[in-house]
Order: structure tokens, then C-alpha cells, then sequence
């Protein structure tokens, strides 16, 4: 007995394979990644490890710059702490006790170190941290603790829904939000968080599935 379930698979695939090209013709600008890209249409000089020939990369996305204003704040700060400290008994007269110049050296080299390495882990969580769209799929990979990467797609074929939402006056000030992919198969909402321009990347994934967001 012919498999009725299968006929039309081929016209299916057919159908969003055009979609996705259609899509792709549609971003014009080839551009390349710099540092501190954020967000970018066509992304040129870069490639994923299960990416397949004939797969084209539609969106290169991080997490809006200014996210990192937090913890760039608090490294500032941290680092004039030792100054202000100073300042302040140096200002009062009053004085705990007194290190010999040697330890106060290594306490202080200590304490710079422990900054350097909250800004580092908070910036390379940041820059390694990418959402790509392609025309087959979209793509999510976490760097997290400096030495655990996961990395999560989802197939156009099984996106069945798409939204956005931004939170409060600042996200819609700066124009970044969290765009969420709703997977049939498993019922997972698939996030790229705190990307900017949230309605242009729904609007592509929508475009992509064929309007079934």
C-alpha cells in the first residue's frame, strides 16, 4: 500500500526551500562581523559546524551592547575602589593597621586580577554568545562559565511560531527584546535574548516559515 503521507513531502519541502531563498536574495548587504556587531544582515567570513552547503547564513545576532553597561559600570567602579579607600583614611587619620609595602603590592595585584577576570568572564559571555538565523534554521549557542558551550537549533519545517516581546521603557527606548520560536515538535520556545531590533528578526523568521508566525 502507497504511503499517503509521503506524496506530499517533496512540494512541502520544495515550497519552503524557494521561501527560504526568496528570503535570502532579499538581504542584499554582504557585511562583515567586527567586534562589537551586535546585529547584521548577511554576515560574510562565517560559518557554523553543522552548517551545510547549500545553507545560507540570513542574520548574525548578540545580545544589544548596551546590556553591558551593568557590569562595565561596576568595573569602573571596582577599580577606583583601592583609591577611594586610601582617600578616605588618609583623609580621616585613622589608620587600622599597616602592611609592609611588599604585601600591600600583592594584596592590591590580587584584587586587580579578581576584576580583570569578572570583566573578562562577563565580556566573552557576551561576545560568544550568538543567535544566527540561515535559511534552514536558526541557531542559538551559549558560552557560559568560560568552558561550556551548547549550542541549540531549530528547523525552519518545525517553527510554528514566532514573537517578540520588549520590557519596560528601556527596551523599547534602545529597540532590543527577546525574540521567542515556538518548535511543534517538541513544544520548546527557542530564545534569542536581548537582541536588537526584535520586530526586523520576527519579521525574517516569519518570512522564512511562510507566514506561520
Amino acid at each position: 500500500m502507497p504511503d499517503i503521507f509521503t506524496e506530499d513531502t517533496p512540494q512541502v519541502a520544495e515550497t519552503e526551500t524557494k521561501t527560504a531563498k526568496t528570503v535570502a536574495k532579499a538581504v542584499a548587504a554582504i557585511n562583515p562581523v567586527h567586534l562589537f556587531t551586535t546585529f547584521i544582515k548577511g554576515p560574510r567570513g562565517i560559518s557554523f559546524a553543522e552548517e551545510e552547503d547549500d545553507e545560507d547564513i540570513l542574520l548574525f545576532l548578540r545580545r544589544d551592547f548596551i546590556t553591558n553597561v551593568p557590569w562595565i559600570a561596576s568595573t569602573i567602579g571596582l577599580i577606583f575602589v583601592p583609591f577611594l579607600i586610601r582617600f578616605i583614611f588618609v583623609s580621616s587619620g585613622f589608620s587600622l593597621f599597616t602592611l609592609p609595602h611588599n604585601i600591600s603590592l600583592v594584596l592590591l595585584t590580587f584584587y586587580y586580577l579578581i576584576v580583570v577576570g569578572f570583566a573578562f568572564a562577563n565580556f566573552v559571555s557576551w561576545f560568544y554568545n550568538i543567535g544566527l538565523v540561515t535559511t534552514k534554521r536558526g541557531v542559538d549557542i551559549d558560552f557560559t562559565e568560560l568552558s561550556t558551550i551548547n549550542v541549540g537549533t531549530a528547523a525552519l519545517s518545525d517553527i510554528i511560531d514566532v514573537e517578540y516581546t520588549q520590557q519596560g521603557f528601556f527596551q523599547s527606548f534602545f529597540d532590543y527584546g527577546d525574540v521567542r520560536l515556538r518548535v511543534e515538535a517538541t513544544g520548546e520556545v527557542f530564545i534569542f535574548e536581548k537582541v536588537p531590533r526584535p520586530t526586523e528578526v520576527a519579521g525574517t523568521v516569519s518570512k522564512l516559515i511562510g507566514g506561520r508566525g
